[in-house]
């Protein structure tokens, strides 16, 4: 307790201390999450970034991608959808390109393969209902708008934009 007061953490919550001796949120992992950037993490965050092996070695895979000064939510959004060079690459095999953070986790998302890309290729716009075709291809039922952020649900569009042009 004493420790975490020392860096910062002084108002941890007792359930918050538990956690993070439990998922092993400590000095040297707080530490190296400075060292990668990582300055002003909430607990929560830090807890998240344990729980999802956001570290040293995944960062540097990000960086082998060309993604770097990531935010600590485009760092979790890629860690939870998996995503990695070899992922990248089958994209680029696949003919897209521009790849940000948030585009790589829209392609996820829309579960984009070579047969999607040639269902859209050459369609009009105007005739996608992105609400259906997302409901179709996240798998969720409900409102769609309520689980994609801003920057998500723009490149899900973007991404769409291209391969309908390719």
């Amino acid at each position: 307790m004493k420790d975490m007061a020392n860096i910062g953490f002084a108002d941890l919550y007792a359930d918050q201390l538990l956690s993070f001796r439990i998922h092993g949120v400590d000095l040297d992992f707080i530490e190296e999450m400075e060292e990668l950037g990582f300055l002003d993490l909430s607990a929560d965050d830090l807890l998240s970034f344990r729980i999802h092996h956001i570290n040293t070695s995944f960062m540097g895979d990000m960086g082998e991608l060309g993604l770097d000064s990531l935010s600590p939510d485009q760092s979790l959004r890629l860690r939870i959808y998996d995503i990695d060079v070899r992922y990248r690459d089958k994209m680029q095999r696949h003919g897209l390109s521009n790849f940000t953070p948030d585009r790589l986790v829209a392609m996820k998302i829309l579960r984009i393969n070579g047969m999607f890309i040639k269902e859209m290729k050459g369609a009009n716009l105007d005739d996608i209902d992105m609400r259906d075709l997302l409901r179709d291809r996240s798998g969720n039922r409900g409102n769609y708008r309520n689980n994609y952020d801003d920057e998500i649900l723009e490149a899900l569009y973007d991404v769409i934009e291209d391969i309908v042009k390719m």
